[in-house]
């Protein structure tokens, strides 16, 4: 699949791609994936060189999802409390995994519309999200 990555592109599926931030302010962005790291760089490569200031890979920690620990590491590396932080998740296991480390979070409800009452925000996909109401959550 990492071959494939490089050399066909990522399949960014719709409204999943990355939208760059404005460049000014204090916003710092983390990825995280659950995958391995082989996996996770080429999408990286992919979103470009200034969209992420740190990426995790679920090989890069001692417990993965559903432990808090991916979210607490992404935080620490960029040098924030995780209470300072928003998670953007989609699944029950970062959901869990988010609510273990005390980061606030936006629950991606996707083209089924599923519910996410934990979710300080739902949106249908992260096309949908803006900076502003990033901050406002």
């Amino acid at each position: 699949m990492a071959t494939s990555y490089r050399r066909d592109g990522v399949p960014w599926m719709p409204g999943r791609c990355v939208a760059r931030r404005p460049t000014s302010g204090p916003d710092r962005d983390g990825a995280h994936q659950s995958s391995y790291r082989i996996l996770l760089a080429p999408v990286i490569d992919s979103a470009g060189p200034d969209v992420f200031d740190v990426s995790i890979a679920g090989d890069e920690v001692e417990r993965a999802k559903p432990h808090p620990d991916p979210y607490l590491c992404a935080a620490s590396r960029l040098g924030l409390d995780i209470t300072e932080c928003v998670v953007v998740e989609d699944s029950a296991s970062g959901m869990a995994a988010r609510r273990g480390a005390g980061a606030r979070v936006v629950g991606l409800s996707g083209p089924l519309g599923h519910a996410w009452p934990e979710a300080d925000m739902t949106v249908r996909e992260v096309g949908d999200l803006t900076v502003e109401a990033l901050r406002s959550c």
